[in-house]
């Protein structure tokens, strides 16, 4: 799978890497996507948009169903020009998915 922009795009590698439906999942504002190594889930992140929280995303395949939504609040977009503000890893069996953001600081001390 990639994120694109507004869009996750699924492939299908047993034919011939075609698009899954011939379509691709619609998603406002998809900075990164995770495919899940055994089960058909992919994870999605969208990024904070004041006044909507950060936003990831368990999203089953071939339905494309929304089948969790979390939401984080002061999570940075990016914090350098390499790594993004929120990371997704899966566990090797695909049973978890973890979710690596970096918050921003308060401004109160």
């Amino acid at each position: 799978c990639r994120a694109g922009q507004d869009k996750i795009s699924v492939y299908n590698v047993q034919e011939g890497m075609t698009l899954l439906d011939k379509k691709s999942i619609h998603q406002a504002n998809v900075q990164s996507a995770a495919f899940s190594p055994s089960n058909n889930f992919i994870a999605a992140w969208v990024p904070e948009n004041s006044p909507t929280p950060a936003s990831l995303y368990i999203i089953e395949v071939p339905s494309k169903r929304v089948v969790r939504r979390r939401h984080f609040y002061s999570v940075k977009t990016k914090t350098n020009k390499k790594q993004e503000g929120l990371i997704l890893y899966w566990h090797p069996q695909g049973d978890f998915v973890c979710a690596q953001l970096c918050r921003l600081k308060s401004k109160k001390t």
